[in-house]
C-alpha cells in the first residue's frame, strides 16, 4: 500500500514487542547511503503479539528513536505482519489495465477476502506475461484490513513522519535478502527471525514466499527454566524444535541459504553448529549494515574493511547496547522497508 515517491530517501520503521528499530537509506548510484540507525527499547506490554496495546507509549519511544536518528528525510515506511496480509498470485487477461484489474478484484472479492471489499486496503503488482499462456498476465495481490493500515499510518503521523508505504513484513525481508544475497541465494532460502516473544520462520522458493509461521516463544522459555544449560544452547534447541514442526517445507536439500536475523545472541556459535548438524550447509547471520556500508555495483566487500566503519555507524546511530553485528541483525526488516520504492 503506497502513498508517495521515496526518491528523497526513506526511514524504515520496525516495531517489535521489545524495541523500535529505525534506519534511513537512500539509493545512490549502484548502492545505498546509510543515513544512520536507532534502536530504542519499548516498555513491557506496549506491543503484544505484533499488536500495539499502548499507542501513546509506542509513539513516545518512536519519537525518541527519530530524534536520535536525526534523519535527512522524514518519509517513512512500516510493515504489517504476514499473518495480517493476504498475498496471492493471479492470472488475468493480458489486455487488462490497472482499472480493469481493480474492477475484477472487487467483483471477485469474495474469493479472496473474508471481510467486505470496502474494508480492505489493496495493492497489486504486475509480474509480467504468463510464460505458459501469452494471453494472460501474472499479478501479485497484496491486501489487508484497513484497520492495520490506519494504525500504522496514524502512529507515523503522530511523531512527525510522512507515511510513504505500509508494506508486508515478508516483502520487506525478501527485498533486503535479495540485495544481500544476489543470485540463487536470493530465490531459494530460509530465514529464521529471532524475537523476544516468538520465532518466525520464512521459506522462499524461486523468489516466492511459500511458507511462513510464527512460533510463540513463551512456552519454550517456561520449559527451559528447569533445565540447567546455557541460554545460547537453549535458544539453539528451541529453534531446532520449531524447524521440526515445519515438516518437509524445511527440506535442507533445496535451500541455498539459511539466514538468522533479529535478536541474535552474542555467542551464536552453538546455534550455528546445531543448524549445520541439522543439514543446513550455508548458515549465516544477517548483517545488512556491513553489506550496505561496503556494497558496490557487484555487492562485493572486503570483510576486513568493515570493522571501523560499522563500529562508527553503530556509535553514531544507535542508542541500544550490543555489538554492531547484533544491531545489524536486528535491523533486517527496517533495512528492507527503507529500500522500498528506491530501485
Amino acid at each position: 500500500m503506497h502513498f508517495t515517491s521515496s526518491a528523497k530517501g526513506l526511514v524504515g520503521v520496525d516495531i517489535t514487542s521489545t524495541t523500535v528499530r529505525c534506519i534511513e537509506l537512500k539509493a545512490w548510484r549502484s548502492t545505498w547511503r546509510v543515513g544512520g540507525h536507532a534502536i530504542e527499547p519499548l516498555p513491557p506490554g506496549a506491543v503484544v503479539g505484533r499488536c500495539i496495546q499502548q499507542p501513546a507509549a509506542v509513539a513516545a519511544v518512536l519519537s525518541r528513536a527519530v530524534a536520535h536518528l536525526g534523519p535527512h528525510s522524514y518519509r517513512a515506511a512500516v510493515a504489517v505482519p504476514v499473518s495480517a496480509v493476504t498475498i496471492a498470485r493471479l492470472s488475468l487477461p493480458a489486455t487488462f489495465n490497472d482499472a480493469d484489474i481493480a474492477a475484477r478484484l472487487e467483483w471477485d472479492s469474495d474469493k479472496y477476502f473474508a471481510v467486505p471489499f470496502t474494508e480492505m486496503a489493496i495493492d497489486f503488482h504486475h509480474l509480467g506475461i504468463d510464460e505458459s499462456n501469452a494471453s494472460y498476465q501474472n499479478i501479485e495481490l497484496v491486501a489487508c484490513h484497513e484497520r492495520w493500515i490506519n494504525q500504522w499510518v496514524g502512529l507515523l503521523q503522530d511523531v512527525g513522519l510522512e507515511p510513504v508505504a505500509v508494506d508486508c513484513e515478508s516483502l520487506a525481508l525478501h527485498r533486503v535478502l535479495r540485495f544481500c544475497y544476489p543470485g540463487p541465494g536470493g530465490t531459494d532460502l530460509m530465514l529464521i527471525d529471532l524475537r523476544a516473544e516468538l520465532i518466525a520462520i520464512y521459506v522462499w522458493r524461486d523468489g516466492v514466499l511459500g511458507y511462513s509461521r510464527d512460533f510463540p516463544g513463551e512456552e519454550y522459555r517456561q520449559q527451559e527454566e528447569s533445565v540447567d544449560i546455557p541460554g545460547s544452547e537453549q535458544l539453539a534447541y528451541r529453534v531446532l524444535s520449531c524447524l521440526g514442526l515445519c515438516g518437509s517445507v524445511c527440506d535442507t536439500s533445496r535451500l541455498h541459504h539459511l539466514v538468522v536475523s533479529g535478536d541474535v545472541p552474542e555467542d551464536s556459535r552453538t546455534l550455528r553448529t546445531l543448524l549445520e548438524q541439522a543439514g543446513f550447509a550455508e548458515v549465516c547471520f544477517a548483517d545488512p549494515l556491513a553489506t550496505l556500508l561496503g556494497s558496490s555495483s557487484t555487492h562485493q566487500r572486503d570483510p576486513s574493511s568493515h570493522c571501523s566503519s560499522l563500529q562508527e555507524s553503530s556509535q553514531q546511530g544507535s542508542s541500544q547496547q550490543g555489538s554492531p553485528q547484533q544491531h545489524s541483525a536486528a535491523l533486517l526488516v527496517a533495512c528492507g522497508l527503507a529500500m522500498w520504492g528506491q530501485r
